[in-house]
């Protein structure tokens, strides 16, 4: 048996190649009805095949499950991801507009407010590896940390809102639309405290198939 851990736009799973049918442990399963239905995955026990395996739910839990050669199974269980997944902007037109610029080289900075950081979104740190979701939540890309300022809206300076990417690549343009984002996101003030992050794009992912992500 070979274990290979895949990231998948259901989140993360550790897949076990190569076991026997596992259907009497699994009990009750249910075939997922909504898209993606399966998953395709190249096979560890021979590389230069790929096999689909057949999304399921039991309980709260998505499985992967298909008989790869006869009698011969693999089944995939859902595992905790460290990787942080967001999506730059607020709306999906927006997010698949600044994702453009960063797969693009132009927005290699991006800023929030404070206030909005925790839980499922902690702030970023200097070496994390995040995950960028497109405007219809697929993964788009992975970014790494380069280096984290807090500091108020209007101690922005123009270098930084020039590393946004956005617009013109004014300060004018920065601070208008940012004034109008959170404005319409829990509120404006220009002694708001933001969280200032200068990123790089390290690997831009394929959103129609699965891919193995090293946050």
């Amino acid at each position: 048996m070979i274990k290979t851990v895949e990231d998948t736009p259901l989140g993360r799973f550790q897949i076990d190649w190569g076991i026997a049918e596992p259907t009497t442990e699994l009990g009750n399963i249910v075939s997922r009805s909504d898209e993606p239905r399966a998953l395709t995955f190249v096979d560890p026990l021979y590389p230069a095949e790929t096999k689909t395996l057949r999304v399921y739910r039991k309980g709260g839990e998505w499985l992967l499950l298909a008989e790869i050669t006869p009698g011969v199974w693999a089944l995939g269980r859902q595992i905790d991801d460290p990787a942080v997944t967001f999506a730059f902007g607020d709306s999906p037109e927006l997010q698949d507009e600044l994702l453009a610029l960063v797969l693009a080289g132009r927005k290699t900075a991006t800023c929030g407010a404070l206030r909005d950081f925790g839980g499922a979104e902690p702030v970023p740190v200097v070496g994390r590896r995040d995950v960028v979701l497109d405007g219809l939540g697929r993964r788009a890309a992975i970014i790494e940390t380069v280096s984290i300022e807090m500091k108020r809206f209007d101690e922005v300076d123009a270098p930084f809102a020039r590393e946004e990417g956005e617009g013109d690549l004014s300060y004018e343009y920065w601070r208008e639309a940012h004034e109008a984002y959170f404005g319409r996101n829990g509120g404006y003030s220009p002694d708001m405290i933001l969280v200032c992050e200068r990123f790089r794009l390290v690997e831009v992912l394929d959103r129609n198939n699965t891919k193995r992500v090293n946050p």
